[in-house]
């Protein structure tokens, strides 16, 4: 069971708590916008106060965070959080992931959405929650199929394709050699969050089982059989 929890009694402002509390989610979707999901600390560590205050910093932050209506906690002690609504390259992500193959296992796409070290130093369990809370809410909004991919992309979505959707580095290229470069096919492979490595110099688009893709035969036994 996912422990995210979106908020529904918001505890009341102090007075003058306003700017506070602008200041506050200004910093939290800045982090938010970087990152997918923050910390009360990180946030708390950050905001500009322009009123004195006499509870502490974290204390104002989890009271201006608990005001907003995206906010979701990622863990029992509420320190972790995200803003579901809020633009970021994780949410755009799982949006590609979403409207081009469909809602996969949280599994599957938190290994798509790390497949860079993205998420840092946060516990796992934070993580799967946060995966489950963004892949809840992207799933429940109308995506035009392939709508936010890039030509690039597309082109070797359509390679996978025709190959079922897993193949060699090796064959990935030739599908793609009178429409993408070596180079652009690599750095695809490396950067969207659509495809994923199943094995060396081999991949697979996320969510497709993971199949053996067929061997290269070695040049001097091709050579050999002529």
């Amino acid at each position: 069971m996912s422990s995210f929890v979106l908020m529904s009694d918001r505890p009341e402002m102090p007075s003058g708590a306003v700017c506070i509390g602008a200041a506050v989610e200004r910093m939290a979707v800045r982090f938010v916008k970087a990152w997918g999901f923050s910390t009360v600390e990180t946030v708390a560590g950050r905001f500009r106060m322009t009123t004195k205050a006499t509870a502490s910093r974290a204390a104002i932050a989890r009271r201006a965070l608990a005001e907003l209506p995206d906010l979701a906690w990622l863990d029992p002690t509420r320190e972790w959080f995200t803003l579901l609504d809020r633009e970021s390259a994780m949410r755009i992500a799982v949006a590609k992931i979403v409207s081009t193959v469909g809602v996969v296992d949280h599994a599957e796409l938190e290994l798509a959405l790390g497949k860079r070290h993205s998420f840092g130093a946060a516990p796992p369990p934070v993580v799967r929650a946060y995966v489950s809370a963004l892949a809840a809410r992207v799933a429940r909004e109308r995506l035009f199929p392939g709508a936010l991919l890039s030509p690039e992309e597309k082109v070797v979505l359509g390679a996978f394709e025709h190959a079922g959707g897993a193949a060699t580095l090796e064959d990935l290229r030739e599908r793609t050699r009178h429409r993408l470069a070596s180079a652009a096919l690599t750095r695809v492979l490396q950067a969207s969050p659509l495809f994923v490595r199943s094995a060396r110099a081999a991949y697979r688009v996320v969510g497709s089982p993971l199949l053996p893709v067929p061997a290269l035969v070695p040049w001097r036994q091709w050579q050999a059989a002529l």
